[in-house]
Parts: structure tokens; C-alpha cells; sequence
């Protein structure tokens, strides 16, 4: 295995200092080894297509980024790789997770077909590639050699990282929590843990109620909890579950849609905001269970505690917000966006999904409206 520390302070050598992405459990190490380097600038980007933007910042002012992502999350990233690093020759280095990598471990269903087309795919945008050899030595010089071939060539390169590439690195502390615009301390603590939060919440929802549960652990632990019909585990899409429930609100406008959002996922989309304000379905609920981290690739830290998304949603059009610590029965008169901070924790053992994502989408269908 690649020991990160070794492998980043090549990276450093050859010029690379700005380092920026999407969390991935296969780049945790790496990740964290980033983060505490002295000479390094970690970044944490709300999408991976951001985080191209910043890596072509870094270029412009003088230095060489590194642009790191799941392969699942490269789809995000297409337009400014094109539209933005193409027309301008703007090098960097993309650092791709090689997730549902076909003949790997097993992986979960959305990461298939993007496994199945990621080397495809850079081919099709013209980004030369090689997959990160296993061996140290040869996987420091592969490294070398792609920095050396961006700024020589004036062109995006990448790198294909398969699972197991790197050895594990001790886990940083939260990033430092930048002070909030303004002076209103935080007005709602956190009390409970996602899996206590949703237990909760399972006890006001009712049968009526069609729950849009986001990618991660929210799904899988709703679904350990309790499995029925009026629940949609999404699997990918990150950030796209309150963009699903506004559509599925406006079809079933007799009963409660409840968007259940992450802290990062809704981050990585955060302007489908004004799109749910400017439509404003009376019967949605945007809920947002925010750990301060994406805690189903290790627990790296979001900008969450920068900022307050009340204030967001309300300056987006959402009529009604509530700040939660634990779930309130309430008697909702429009659209609603609720913030509630939980502690980060996950359930032992957690299953996953024994339904295939077409079963649970066709129940889910099938649900009568009331």
C-alpha cells in the first residue's frame, strides 16, 4: 500500500499545494493528510465540478491544483472540465476514485454503470489518464510524471484510484469552524444522533406521508429501522433528493412529501433551494439532519457551521422554517424547511437495501394517493 504522506509531499515537490474535492471513503487518508499538512491548502468543495473551478484558480494565480472526486461524482464535474479547462489550457491533476470498477470488490448499485464507463469517459473528454499503480515507488513516480505532464502539456490529466491504493493516515479533527456572518450564536444544539432523529420522526409521520430519504447512511438507517412502501432509499444523485420531492409534490399535491436532506448533500445543490421557493408546494416538508460532515466517506467536515440554511431557504422564498433538537409533531401550513442538527454517530451493523432500486421505486409508485 501507498503510505500518503510519502505520495502527497511528491505532489508537493512537482508543485501541487492546492488540493480540493469531494470527500471519498478511498481518498480518506489521503484526504486527512492534506488537511494536516503545514504547506498544503486543503479546500473542501460543495461539488466536484466547484472544485475543478478552484484547482483553475489556483493556476491563475500562480500554482497547481489538484482536483480530487468519486468517479461518481465526475459526472458534475464534465461542464467546467470542457467549457472552462479546455478553452482557457488550464492544467491540473484529477484525482478519480475508481468506485464499481468492473471485476473489483462489490459496490453498491448506482456506482455500476459509472464503474463500468469512468476510463470511457475521461477518453471521451480527451483527459489523459493512467489508473494509480499498487506498488509505492512506481505509484510516487506516476504521480510525478502526471504533474510534470499538465504543466509541460497545458492540459487536464488523471489519475484512476481502484480501492486499497493507500494505507490509512490518523483521522484530523474537525476543520476549523469559521465564525458566522453576523453575531446570532447558534439557536438549536444538537441532541440526538440521525438514527435517534429519524426514530422520532417515524413516530409523527403517517401512512399518507411519501418520505424521500437522501443517499448515505439516512436511507440505510431509515431502512433499518423500518422498511415500508412510502419510503424512497435514494442511491446516488447526491444533493438531488429535494429536487425529486418538489417534482413528486406537485403530482401528489393531496398528501406530505418529506425531503429528508443531508448537511452536504443539499451543500452540493444548494440552488434547488430557490427552484422549491419560487414553486412553493404547500405540501412539502425540507428537512435537513446536519452532522457537520460527510460521515459515510470518514467523517470529513462540511462548511455547515459557517453558515445558517434557515436563513438560506428563507431568502430562497421557503414561507415557514423551524429549527429542530428533536422531531415535533406540527401542524404544517405550507412549504416548510426545518434545520436539525444532529451528533454524528452510526448504527451498528447497518443493513443495506435487500430491494433492488427498481423495486423500491416501483412500490414506492404504486403507493395510493389520498
Amino acid at each position: 500500500m501507498i503510505d500518503p504522506i510519502a505520495w502527497v509531499e511528491a505532489g508537493q515537490a512537482e508543485g501541487a499545494t492546492l488540493w480540493t474535492g469531494v470527500p471519498c471513503s478511498y481518498l480518506k487518508s489521503l484526504i486527512d493528510c492534506v488537511i494536516t499538512h503545514p504547506q498544503l491548502d486543503y479546500v473542501p468543495a460543495a461539488n466536484e465540478g466547484e472544485a475543478v473551478a478552484i484547482a483553475a484558480g489556483a493556476w491563475l494565480g500562480g500554482g497547481l491544483g489538484v482536483a480530487l472526486m468519486q468517479n461518481s461524482g465526475l459526472g458534475n464535474a464534465v461542464n467546467p472540465l470542457t467549457s472552462l479547462l479546455r478553452p482557457f489550457e488550464i492544467p491540473m491533476l484529477l484525482l478519480v476514485t475508481w468506485r464499481g470498477q468492473p471485476g473489483g470488490q462489490p459496490d453498491e448499485p448506482q456506482h455500476e454503470l459509472m464503474g463500468e464507463i469512468t476510463p470511457g469517459l475521461l477518453e471521451l473528454m480527451q483527459i489523459p489518464y493512467e489508473v494509480l499503480p499498487e506498488d509505492e515507488a512506481e505509484a510516487i513516480a506516476c504521480l510525478r510524471q502526471q504533474l510534470r505532464n499538465t504543466r509541460q502539456q497545458r492540459r487536464c490529466h488523471a489519475l484512476i484510484i481502484p480501492s486499497g491504493r493507500f494505507a490509512k493516515h490518523p483521522p484530523t479533527a474537525p476543520l476549523e469552524k469559521k465564525a458566522r456572518s453576523g453575531s446570532v450564536p447558534h439557536p438549536c444544539p444538537a441532541r440526538l444522533t440521525r438514527s435517534q432523529m429519524l426514530r422520532g420522526l417515524l413516530s409523527i409521520w403517517g401512512p399518507e406521508d411519501l418520505i424521500v430519504a437522501t443517499t448515505g447512511y439516512t436511507g440505510r438507517e431509515l431502512y433499518a429501522l423500518h422498511d415500508r412502501p412510502q419510503h424512497l432509499y435514494m442511491v446516488g444523485a447526491m444533493g438531488c433528493a429535494s429536487s425529486l420531492a418538489l417534482g413528486l409534490a406537485l403530482r401528489r399535491p393531496q398528501q406530505r412529501i418529506w425531503a429528508v436532506d443531508g448537511d452536504g448533500a443539499l451543500l452540493m445543490r444548494m440552488g434547488a433551494l430557490s427552484t422549491v421557493g419560487w414553486m412553493r408546494p404547500p405540501n412539502l416538508v425540507h428537512l435537513v439532519l446536519d452532522n457537520g460532515c460527510h460521515e459515510s466517506t470518514g467523517a470529513q467536515s462540511t462548511v455547515s457551521a459557517s453558515m445558517d440554511f434557515c436563513e438560506v431557504a428563507r431568502a430562497c422564498g421557503y414561507p415557514h422554517l423551524l429549527r429542530w433538537s428533536q422531531p415535533e409533531r406540527t401542524d404544517f401550513k405550507g412549504l416548510t424547511f426545518i434545520h436539525a442538527p444532529i451528533l454524528p454517530g452510526v448504527a451498528e451493523s447497518l443493513p443495506r437495501p435487500k430491494q433492488k432500486p427498481r423495486e423500491v421505486a416501483d412500490r414506492f409508485r404504486e403507493v395510493p394517493s389520498q
